[in-house]
């Protein structure tokens, strides 16, 4: 399951928009346990697609989102509260923009440095690591010189997401905070907002969810389809480009391993056309092969060997 940090000072509103999205409202106050919820991402097309083809139950996809009691903005975070982040694959910053005094963008960049300040220790520590084992006679290893452009680039303040994809991916297993993708939420109307980094505005308390993951979405480079079986029908998030087979394993293993073709067919087609039976009377459906991609929206029905 995809987990999502929400990380802000305290009195930003990471609790509300925690107990809007997930509708846990039982809190946790150690700062370094964090308050585990799953929200259900409501999704208007497959609603439609399970009123289409009269499907008993709709099965939403799922993110699990992590929220820790906040630390002053004056005070900033400790060390140790960044480990809390090494298995998330989005971090939403929160920042307040409701507070009569907020100043939204520079809470935004203040979190910001606190990631590449995390960063920045951690790196300093594998490259003093490094040179111990350079002055012993072992063999630094090829991403060496890498690592040195990472330091540069965190001395500058500036977070390693900006790096190319290929090295961000070089660099994966080391876990640094500032590689991971992040969505700022403005909490709150008060002031306009600008920021270099994407965002997203709206009020904690009356948040439009729907609109909310479809940025989360973008964020982490998904699509979701969609499938129906029996009287079920269900959302698959999946990244984008990720080949037709290893998406089916998504659903379950043995569509992985057997499978054979998916056929398809857009969610506008669908919407048009009103039933999976006439388009695949009409011949419209599309069917693809272990090597093609989903695209957003697509209904897809796996053939696999069993």
């Amino acid at each position: 399951m995809i987990r999502v940090a929400l990380f802000g000072y305290s009195g930003a509103g990471k609790t509300t928009l925690f107990q809007a999205l997930t509708g846990k409202k039982e809190e946790v106050y150690d700062p370094f346990t964090p308050n585990l919820g799953i929200a259900r991402l409501p999704d208007s097309r497959l609603s439609r697609i399970a009123e289409i083809l009269k499907s008993r139950k709709t099965v939403f996809p799922e993110i699990e989102f992590l929220d820790w009691k906040g630390f002053p903005e004056g005070q900033g975070f400790p060390p140790e509260f960044f480990k809390n982040f090494s298995e998330v694959e989005l971090l939403v910053l929160v920042v307040d923009n409701f507070s009569g005094n907020a100043d939204p963008e520079e809470q935004a960049a203040s979190l910001s440095l606190e990631l590449v300040f995390s960063d920045q220790e951690k790196l300093s520590k594998i490259l003093e690591r490094r040179q111990a084992e350079a002055a012993a006679g072992k063999v630094l290893p090829a991403d060496q010189a890498l690592l040195l452009r990472c330091q540069q680039l965190l001395e500058k303040e500036t977070p390693l997401s900006s790096l190319p994809q290929e090295e961000r991916r070089l660099l994966s297993g080391l876990e640094f905070i500032s590689l991971k993708p992040r969505l700022v939420f403005v909490n709150g109307q008060t002031r306009p907002v600008k920021l270099a980094e994407p965002f997203f505005q709206a009020e904690a308390n009356s948040l439009n969810q729907e609109e909310f993951f479809l940025a989360l979405k973008e964020r982490l480079g998904l699509i979701e389809f969609y499938t129906v079986k029996g009287e079920t029908a269900q959302g698959w998030l999946v990244p984008a480009g990720l080949e037709a087979k290893a998406a089916a394993g998504k659903i379950h293993r043995d569509m992985e391993t057997g499978f054979i073709k998916a056929a398809v067919l857009p969610y506008k087609d669908l919407l048009e056309i009103g039933s999976w039976q006439k388009a695949k009377n009409l011949g419209v459906l599309k069917f693809l092969g272990p090597h093609s991609i989903f695209s957003d929206g697509d209904v897809v029905e796996i053939y696999f060997h069993q």
